[in-house]
């Protein structure tokens, strides 16, 4: 009898959560499946199966598409027990012909779901996410899965069990380089499955190509480069982005983040990584040393121009590269159209690079340059051209990473100057993909300074 009335009573309770619950099924009704979350068959030997329906859902499917949603928290590794607290809870163990316990009842534990909602809290702050799950109605007692103690368990439950190199199934980072393959779990991700969700989050900023570089350190923290040890054959190595490659992308993009409100991902932490200089890292522009593999030899390092993984685990950018990664990212010589009309700011303008920003193409950045020339032709402003010309085709140094854009004292003052022109001639417009705000004071950009011999010939009028 009371072990009906603890049946009943968790019925009601996930009554109360769910709009629609699954029926309850009889118990042993159905068979053991294998749990297909990889997360969950790492962190233990013996819990590798589940039983479905269950009470929250019908079908594994129907659990892993709610599972997979946890996948950038779990990344985040806020909490040791988190892996337990989810496994647990999306699926529950199924122990073959044991139907002494309802395994429907058997879900995480209250003490396990209160101490990792703690851990994560901060987490689930910063990034404007909601715990949904309701520790008070989890059991406060057995039977009921707890995390195994730190005595008998790893510190992080997807700490990497390295001992094989696999392919990548990112289409865009296997493109990288043919012997470019990696090693799951990792610090990072369990499985390459849940690294790929969290790629996704990125398409966006990688269609803006803000950062020649942007692609290594997005697929080598997402699928770190591994390895195979040439003296140890069942041991690899592992190898993620240098701290160097990162501080160089994040200065190209995050004021593209910024501009749309986002910030620098915590997966990103730049003071996270290793440095090319006393460790094991990804800071190339080209994987052909790295794909190497280890140089058994260190003492053969000392006076070669390029360099190779030596035993210490240093990686150095080539001084000659061979094949580049991509050819994302080369400058190209600016259209001769748009030559004509902004050559007479400086006789080196004549590279750019596409795509950057919105624009894929120079045809696409040419057509809305075009859009403008009637507020150019207005001569309301000294600023107004280079602002418009660096704005749609902004400056590429074959030696520079980062592209050059006006400053955004070139912006306001030509928004200033022209502003009396929206008055009074209502067809014209201020462009409405440019705001000053977007760009920044910094070195790297066309100052008021850069357009002083353009200016001393420039006359203004009136609109």
């Amino acid at each position: 009898m009371k072990y009906l009335i603890t049946l009943l009573c968790i019925g009601t309770i996930v009554q109360l959560q769910v709009a629609t619950p699954a029926p309850a099924p009889a118990l042993c009704e159905s068979s053991c499946e294998p749990i297909r979350a990889d997360l969950c068959t790492n962190l233990d030997n013996n819990y590798s199966k589940t039983r479905f329906p269950t009470r929250r859902f019908i079908t594994q499917d129907d659990a892993l598409l709610q599972f997979k949603s946890y996948s950038s928290l779990v990344s985040s590794n806020c909490s040791s027990k988190l892996a337990h607290f989810l496994c647990s809870y999306y699926f529950p163990p199924c122990l073959e012909g044991n139907c002494e316990v309802d395994p429907l009842q058997v879900g995480p534990c209250q003490s396990l779901c209160t101490e990792v909602q703690s851990e994560c809290e901060q987490i689930l702050t910063d990034n404007n996410l909601t715990w949904n799950f309701n520790c008070n109605e989890l059991a406060s007692s057995q039977p009921c899965i707890d995390a195994p103690s730190p005595d008998t368990s790893t510190a992080n439950p997807i700490a990497p069990a390295i001992d094989s190199c696999q392919s990548i199934n990112n289409s865009v980072c296997a493109s990288l380089h043919p012997s470019y393959v990696t090693s799951f779990p990792n610090k990072n991700f369990d499985s390459q499955d849940v690294a790929d969700l969290h790629f996704k989050s990125f398409e966006a900023i990688l269609e803006n190509n803000c950062s020649s570089k942007l692609k290594i350190l997005l697929c080598s923290s997402h699928y770190p480069v591994c390895l195979p040890d040439t003296e140890k054959s069942s041991i690899v190595n592992i190898a993620y982005p240098c701290k160097q490659v990162c501080n160089q992308v994040k200065r190209s993009c995050e004021p593209l983040l910024q501009l749309h409100n986002q910030t620098w991902p915590d997966l990103l932490k730049c003071e996270n990584f290793p440095s090319k200089k006393d460790e094991f890292c990804v800071g190339a522009t080209t994987f052909d040393t790295m794909m190497s593999g280890p140089d058994p030899s260190p003492t053969s390092t000392a006076a070669t121009p390029t360099s190779t993984m030596a035993t210490t685990a240093t990686v150095t950018e080539p001084v000659v590269s061979a094949t580049p990664i991509t050819d994302i990212g080369t400058c190209e010589l600016i259209d001769s159209r748009i030559q004509r009309i902004c050559g007479v700011l400086d006789t080196t303008y004549n590279l750019t690079r596409f795509p950057h920003g919105e624009f894929h193409t120079q045809d696409e950045a040419y057509e809305k340059f075009m859009s403008n020339l009637p507020l150019i032709n207005t001569s309301c402003s000294a600023e107004i051209l280079p602002l418009m010309c660096y704005h749609y085709f902004p400056s590429c140094s074959p030696d520079q990473d980062e592209l050059k854009v006006p400053c955004k004292a070139i912006c306001r003052k030509a928004h200033n100057n022209c502003e009396p022109c929206f008055l009074n001639n209502t067809s014209l417009n201020w462009p409405d993909d440019i705001d000053c705000d977007m760009y920044l004071v910094n070195k790297n950009c066309v100052s008021l300074k850069d357009i002083v011999e353009y200016k001393d010939t420039f006359v203004s009028q009136s609109c």
